[in-house]
């Protein structure tokens, strides 16, 4: 086969391209969808209805005045906070993994946080069984984010928040980019890998199509965040230094990982012991009674929407969904009982659990 007759297989580069241009309109979009707080009245006071705990931010004052605002008009009962400088990458990597509009109106959808600030009626953290007002980790955050949505229901949403300043990268080490990512985090750092590969490949093969390709992915960030509220601290060094920069998380998430203790076989059995303990009293104490009536509109004209198992981690007992025909609010019924939520969730981030939200 002579040189001209080479297969020529640069348009593989200039695909991605493409794909990529039009990945960045579709996280645009989602970007643009997620509302900022207004600005707090004047003079700020703290609502106390609602309360707040954060990881990766300090809440402020006037955050919590704006939050509380925008809670009260839009009918809202959970916020994660984004804060208005947060990492490029990471924001990027929310809007890839939630769709703000759908979160909203998902009633059954699963809660997501970015990892810095959550802010929810007081009420709605009491009946999820979660501490307010202190301070946690990343892992902490999200776990609490998945039990207050359960609750919220489809009163919950995303929000960027002007006066709210992003302290370090929720991504930055193993366990808290698994649990922001949550299940396919594995597979994540699998194609991130591959990503960096293929345009390392294309450089040396078809050096026009994989740099066109190159170039549109460094680019993805102004295209994603022009004019929009969020204004990302890296934005400039992301868009002269991504392909580096990647790299760089990339080794150091494998890195943690590689060096993220598993739990012992002792702890494993210990814990595997408690739950054979608390299984031998049955799974009925794990529930409270099974409402008759609806707990919004008080009908009692409730059907069956839905009932699963436990999908994450596989514990036994089946779960149950009803939505009233009256008014179409959907919750768990009967839901869990105290003791419920401790067996279910107790070790939901640590212990077993660990094992099965790092995959």
């Amino acid at each position: 086969m002579s040189e001209g007759d080479k297969l020529d297989i640069s348009w593989i580069w200039y695909i991605f391209a493409a794909v990529w241009a039009l990945d960045a309109l579709r996280m645009r979009v989602r970007m643009k969808s997620i509302p900022a707080l207004p600005s707090p009245p004047s003079p700020a006071h703290d609502d106390r209805r609602y309360a707040a705990m954060g990881a990766g931010a300090d809440i402020d004052a006037d955050t919590r005045a704006s939050a509380a605002l925008f809670a009260e008009r839009e009918h809202i009962g959970l916020l994660d906070l984004i804060p208005f400088d947060a990492p490029a990458l990471l924001a990027m990597g929310i809007v890839q993994l939630v769709d703000p509009i759908a979160y909203r109106t998902n009633p059954i959808g699963k809660g997501h946080s970015t990892g810095y600030a959550l802010f929810a009626e007081t009420d709605l953290f009491a009946r999820a069984g979660v501490m307010p007002e202190q301070r946690t980790d990343v892992a902490g955050l999200v776990e609490a984010a998945r039990r207050l949505k359960t609750f919220a229901i489809n009163r919950a949403s995303l929000a960027i928040a002007p006066s709210l300043r992003a302290a370090g990268n929720p991504l930055a080490n193993w366990r808290s980019f698994a649990a922001i990512v949550g299940r396919p985090s594995r597979f994540v750092l699998t194609v991130q890998a591959l990503t960096l590969a293929f345009v390392g490949v294309g450089l040396w093969i078809a050096p026009r199509a994989a740099l066109t390709a190159l170039v549109i992915l460094h680019l993805q960030p102004i295209i994603v965040f022009a004019g929009l509220p969020i204004r990302p601290r890296d934005l400039g060094l992301t868009v002269l230094l991504r392909t580096p920069l990647e790299l760089r998380n990339w080794i150091r998430l494998l890195r943690s990982l590689l060096v993220t203790p598993a739990v012992s076989r002792q702890e494993m059995a210990a814990l595997s012991q408690v739950y054979d303990d608390q299984l031998k009293q049955g799974l009925e104490h794990f529930f409270e009674p099974r409402r008759e009536d609806c707990p919004v509109c008080e009908s009692p004209r409730l059907r069956k929407f839905l009932s699963t198992t436990d999908l994450i981690q596989h514990k036994p007992g089946r779960f149950t969904l009803e939505r009233c025909e009256a008014c179409g609010h959907i919750f768990q019924n009967p839901r869990l009982s105290p003791a419920g939520l401790d067996f279910y969730y107790g070790d939901f981030y640590d212990g077993l659990g660990t094992a099965v939200t790092s995959h």
